[in-house]
């Protein structure tokens, strides 16, 4: 398991890409490297590399003059292919005014003697800042908005990439923006010319809202349906480490093989039944560890799945009147939230 003390800086440089300027600003020289800036670095290629929105990519252009520029880099000419990639990514940005501004900083390291370079755009974050101002011999302290705060160690970035020399892999975040007049993944399909596979969370994501959709469909949205899919879920993650997509829907829709052909033929079309997923986010299964029940009386109930079909501990009562009962039992103790 990956920990954030394992990535060790090597190099690191920042350009300015900011399209309000009529050109980039670009550093001549390296960021000098003392343990404020290297931990912030290294907080933010660790929240990349263990997040589930990273896709997993590979070059389909060899010829571009991009990954010539990436596969012949090399410690000395760091300054230089930097430059260069941002002059490529700012020429994109000024296209296509959707896209954000922002500071690249890109940095060479290692983890475990393999030598990586990360690529993270920072855009721009609006935020107010005090300003001392003097106004006729006297001090004015005034409130201004400042239009170019970077993202701090502890925020997610929207765009950032990740490149592994020893095989020219990448892992990717990006976000969608107006390209001619469409929405589009730039980085991938313009900037690196690369194709991708879906992130952990998409997949997960595609999966439930198929789910969601049969739920409705057969089971008028049945809520012993979504808790028995959960189950099987958290279940799996937990015996496993991983998630099979087939495996999950041959144990939910076992009893409903019409219902179970549907799913697979949905799921198959975005290429992902036959897909296995590993979540590195601790936080992503944790959603599948309880189920929140909802009354239309207001009160809110949160459930450990585990428990769910526990009738020592749970039980539900359909009453002759229509209502529903939920017996909790054998409680030694309240507490309060």
């Amino acid at each position: 398991m990956l920990n954030k003390e394992d990535i060790k800086i090597e190099q690191a440089v920042i350009h300015i890409l900011d399209t309000s300027s009529s050109i980039p600003v670009l550093s001549d020289l390296c960021m000098e490297l003392n343990n404020e800036v290297k931990e912030f670095i290294q907080g933010h290629i660790f929240r990349i590399l263990t997040s589930d929105d990273l896709k997993q990519c590979g070059f389909t252009n060899t010829t571009s003059s991009v990954y010539q520029e990436l596969i012949n880099m090399s410690g000395d000419s760091f300054i230089q292919t930097t430059k260069y990639l941002s002059g490529e990514l700012y020429n994109i940005m000024m296209k296509n005014v959707e896209i954000p501004s922002a500071d690249v900083l890109y940095a060479l390291f290692k983890v475990n003697s393999n030598m990586s370079l990360a690529i993270l755009k920072m855009n721009y974050k609006q935020s107010y800042i005090h300003f001392v101002d003097k106004e006729e011999n006297s001090t004015v302290n005034k409130i201004i908005k400042q239009r170019t705060i970077l993202p701090s160690e502890t925020q997610k970035l929207d765009e950032a990439i990740v490149l592994d020399f020893k095989d020219m892999s990448l892992k990717l975040i990006e976000k969608k923006f107006e390209i001619n007049g469409k929405k589009a993944f730039y980085l991938s399909g313009i900037f690196l010319e690369c194709s991708w596979e879906f992130s952990a969370k998409t997949k997960i994501s595609v999966v439930n809202k198929t789910v969601e959709q049969l739920n409705k469909k057969y089971f008028e949205d049945d809520l012993e349906k979504k808790v028995e899919f959960k189950k099987a879920m958290y279940e799996q993650y937990i015996d496993e480490g991983e998630i099979s997509i087939n495996k999950v829907a041959d144990k939910v829709f076992e009893k409903d093989l019409e219902i179970l052909q549907e799913f697979k033929e949905k799921v198959d079309q975005y290429g992902l039944l036959e897909e296995t997923v590993q979540l590195k986010s601790k936080q992503a299964i944790k959603k599948y560890e309880k189920q929140l029940i909802k009354t239309d009386s207001g009160i809110e109930i949160n459930i450990p799945i585990e428990q769910y079909k526990n009738s020592d501990i749970l039980e539900f009562v359909n009453n002759p009147d229509g209502t529903i009962s939920i017996w909790i039992k054998n409680i030694s103790k309240l507490i309060g939230g």
